[in-house]
């Protein structure tokens, strides 16, 4: 594989998981309708940033004269892995949306720090789109993580007593 075809398949490996994680997001919105405030802004922020990260990689990808259909192209080995690991969270932590939310966005940094590390992505405008967002997603991973322990921390079962 060439450097190029490389950087094709990582470019549409990313963009098929923000496609994953923005209708995850919207998914997450329509399904709870109890959101707390601070949470739905995030969340809605995140919806934006998943948009605007598609269109910045389809546009890259347009720049190396490769158009997306429908589907796009053949999943990559970054898409395949971030697929099995969201396949092994998903479920387990569905009783929380900002422990669906943490372990999904750690799994899509990884995808990112792998491209990232990859002998394909030696062209610099790909290399800082990729950076930037993954610098933001990280930035979003980080508030979800305060939030979710924070949460952890003020919530207290209560006890119910048969009298």
């Amino acid at each position: 594989m060439n450097t190029t075809d490389g950087l094709i398949e990582i470019i549409s490996d990313l963009r098929r998981i923000n496609k994953e994680r923005l209708e995850c997001y919207e998914g997450v919105l329509s399904r709870e309708q109890f959101l707390h405030v601070e949470l739905t802004e995030l969340i809605n922020k995140k919806i934006k940033d998943c948009r605007r990260n598609i269109e910045a990689l389809t546009k890259l990808s347009k720049s190396f004269g490769v158009e997306f259909g429908r589907f796009g192209i053949i999943p990559g080995r970054i898409f395949l892995a971030w697929a099995e690991a969201r396949k092994d969270w998903m479920g387990k932590f569905r009783n929380s949306v900002l422990n669906e939310c943490s372990f999904g966005e750690a799994s899509a940094l990884e995808a990112y720090k792998t491209a990232l590390v990859s002998d394909a992505l030696t062209h610099f405008e790909s290399r800082r789109i990729l950076m930037d967002q993954k610098f933001s997603m990280q930035i979003f991973t980080d508030q979800v993580n305060r939030y979710r322990d924070l949460q952890a921390l003020s919530v207290q079962p209560l006890m119910y007593r048969n009298y």
